[in-house]
């Protein structure tokens, strides 16, 4: 992990420190933003315009990570990217990106899965942790420690810290 100050010029900020029993973890603020935005909603009997939620978490989850740079390949094309992980969604912000599409979300895992659909889904086949990560001697067999101990999607390779705070 380095610091990069010439991820300063994209001018991401920490704009909310959630603190919330077991998480302690700013939100950046193109996610803030993203999470609190306004747009065309329909209230049950007319369009209008309005908050997308009532509650900016509502969707994701709170932050299980803190936001980190990663450099992917686009398109065959370096890229910087802001990746942060919440309970039930992983934000990215790809700088350049047309309006709109600068913010994406990926749903996460069965979390996502049981909060949408209300349950576990038949087909998965449960592997236990060990066997499916024989080369990790700091895994753990439980969900609930994964999720505090680690933070990451773990398909990115190149990270690096630059948000200003």
């Amino acid at each position: 992990m380095t610091t990069d100050p010439s991820l300063n010029a994209y001018g991401i900020t920490a704009a909310r420190l959630v603190e919330v029993p077991g998480i302690r973890h700013q939100v950046a603020s193109v996610f803030w933003s993203f999470m609190n935005s306004s747009g065309t909603i329909w209230d049950g009997s007319t369009y209008t315009n309005d908050t997308l939620f009532e509650d900016p978490f509502y969707a994701t989850g709170y932050p299980i990570a803190e936001p980190y740079w990663a450099t992917v390949q686009l398109a065959g094309t370096p890229r910087d990217v802001l990746i942060q992980c919440f309970e039930r969604r992983c934000l990215t912000y790809t700088p350049g990106n047309p309006a709109g599409w600068d913010v994406e979300a990926g749903n996460v895992g069965q979390h996502y899965f049981i909060w949408r659909y209300g349950r576990m889904a038949k087909t998965i086949r449960a592997v236990p942790l060990r066997a499916a990560l024989p080369h990790s001697p700091r895994c753990r067999s439980s969900s609930s420690s994964w999720r505090s101990s680690h933070g990451g999607t773990g398909r990115r390779s190149r990270i690096t810290a630059g948000m200003r705070g």
